[in-house]
């Protein structure tokens, strides 16, 4: 991935991000004044009108970060799996033996 790629793939990560947050912020407004006593009908139908594009907005989100991560997934299964420390160590070993091998001759 190339500097300008990766920038841009930042910036859409802040977006969402924000976007999120954004919803996050109105369902906890939404839950802090539902939390009230004595809500009128017309205090219930309000924040029925502000949680509706919530869902709305998360759906959005979900839908534009799906493509992104399978992509990423496709990327991480060509990679394989991470060496760990067992696979680390077996290897430095090889490389130890391999050079003993090449100073005896």
């Amino acid at each position: 991935m190339g500097l300008a790629a990766a920038a841009a793939q930042t910036q859409t990560n802040d977006t969402e991000s924000a976007r999120l947050d954004q919803a996050a912020a109105t369902l906890k407004q939404i839950y802090m004044t539902l939390q009230q006593p004595g809500l009128s009908a017309a205090d219930l139908d309000k924040l029925k009108e502000q949680a509706q594009p919530v869902g709305g907005e998360v759906q959005t989100v979900l839908d534009d970060l799906t493509p992104r991560l399978a992509a990423l997934k496709t990327q991480l299964d060509q990679l394989g799996p991470a060496a760990g420390p067992q696979s680390l160590a077996g290897e430095r070993a090889g490389r130890n033996r391999t050079g003993e091998t090449a100073k005896g001759l």
